[in-house]
C-alpha cells in the first residue's frame, strides 16, 4: 500500500494536477477556450468526482453498482499513466511536486476491475501486495512451495512473475486482509436495524450517497450538524480512537435526510465503537498500554 495514503492526500494532488493543467492549456489555447473550466467549483468536475469514487474502490473496496468503471479508467488511464507523466509543462505549472497518489489509484483501480471482471487474466507480485494490503516482500515469501498452500507463480514471455486469475482468487479468499469489492446498490433502502453498517467507510458513504440523491450539499449538511471534523479526520486518515460519538450530530443526518432517526442514530454508532475497539487492540498488541 503506498505510504501516507488517504483521501485528502490524493484530493490535494488532485487539485494541484487540475490547476496545473488548465493553466498549461490556457497558455495553449488562450483563455476563452478555458474559461469555463477556469471557473467551474473544482468539487463539480468529472474528474475529481470519479477519482474520488476510485479511491474508494481501491481503498475500501466499495463501489456503486451502477458506476461505469470500465469507460472512467478507459479515460482516466490515459490521462494519468499518460500525459501527466509524460508533460514536462504540468511539472513546471505545478505548484507542488505531484507523488503521484493519483497515477497509483488509477493503476490499482485498473487491477481491481480486472480481478472482479475476469478481464484481467495474470497479476504480478507488486499487484497482489496491494489487493492483499499486504508487503510486496510477504507475498513473495507466500510462493515458498514448502508451505502448505503456497501462492503458485509462472514466469512470464517477459521474465516477470506472474500469477493466473484463478490462483489470484484462490490465495486471497484466504488472506484476511483482502477485502472482496462490495458493490453497493445505491437507490435500495438499508433497514438500519437489521443491516447497518459495516465500518466507517460504509457509514460515510452511505451519508454522501443519500445526500446527492436528494440534491443536499454534503460539506453543508456535515457543518451544520457538527460533524464535518469526523468526516474531516476520517478522510485523512486521522480519526482519533478516543473521539466522542457525536449522537447529536447524528440525529440532524437523521432528520435532514428523513431517516428512521432512532434506527439510524443506533446504527452510527455502532461502527464507531467497533473502531475504538480495534484501535485499542492495536494499541495493546504494540505494548502501548503498559505502565
Amino acid at each position: 500500500m503506498k505510504d501516507n495514503l488517504n483521501l485528502t492526500a490524493m484530493q490535494s494532488e488532485l487539485r494541484i494536477i487540475i490547476a496545473a493543467d488548465t493553466l498549461r492549456l490556457h497558455n495553449i489555447y488562450g483563455a476563452d477556450a478555458v474559461a469555463n473550466l477556469e471557473q467551474a467549483a473544482i468539487e463539480n468536475l468529472p474528474v475529481w468526482q470519479n477519482m474520488t469514487t476510485l479511491f474508494g474502490f481501491v481503498v475500501h473496496a466499495r463501489i456503486a453498482s451502477d458506476f461505469p468503471v470500465n469507460d472512467v479508467l478507459h479515460d482516466l488511464t490515459d490521462y494519468f499513466l499518460e500525459v501527466i507523466p509524460r508533460s514536462a509543462m504540468i511539472g513546471m505549472y505545478a505548484q507542488t511536486p505531484i507523488t503521484g497518489i493519483c497515477q497509483w489509484i488509477v493503476e490499482n483501480a485498473f487491477v481491481r476491475w480486472g480481478l472482479d471482471s475476469g478481464e484481467k487474466g495474470t497479476f504480478t507480485i507488486k499487484e497482489l501486495a496491494v489487493l492483499a494490503q499486504m508487503d510486496e516482500r510477504a507475498v513473495r515469501n507466500a510462493t515458498n512451495p514448502k508451505l502448505t498452500h503456497p501462492l503458485i507463480t509462472f514466469r512470464d514471455s517477459d521474465g516477470a512473475t506472474k500469477v493466473e486469475r484463478a490462483e489470484v482468487l484462490a490465495w486471497l479468499e484466504r488472506r484476511r486482509t483482502y477485502k472482496k469489492t462490495v458493490y453497493v446498490d445505491t437507490a435500495g433502502q438499508r433497514d438500519f436495524s437489521k443491516n447497518g453498517f459495516v465500518d466507517l467507510t460504509d457509514l460515510w458513504n452511505f451519508i454522501t450517497e443519500q445526500a446527492q440523491r436528494v440534491d443536499q450539499d454534503v460539506q453543508a449538511l456535515l457543518t451544520s450538524t457538527g460533524l464535518m471534523d469526523d468526516y474531516r479526520d476520517w478522510c485523512a486518515g486521522s480519526l482519533s480512537h478516543d473521539r466522542v460519538f457525536n449522537a447529536k450530530g447524528f440525529k440532524s443526518v437523521g432528520e435532514s435526510l428523513s431517516f428512521d432517526v432512532k434506527a439510524f442514530v443506533l446504527a452510527a454508532c455502532k461502527p464507531y465503537q467497533a473502531y475504538q475497539l480495534a484501535c485499542v487492540e492495536r494499541m495493546l498488541a504494540s505494548g502501548g498500554g503498559e505502565k
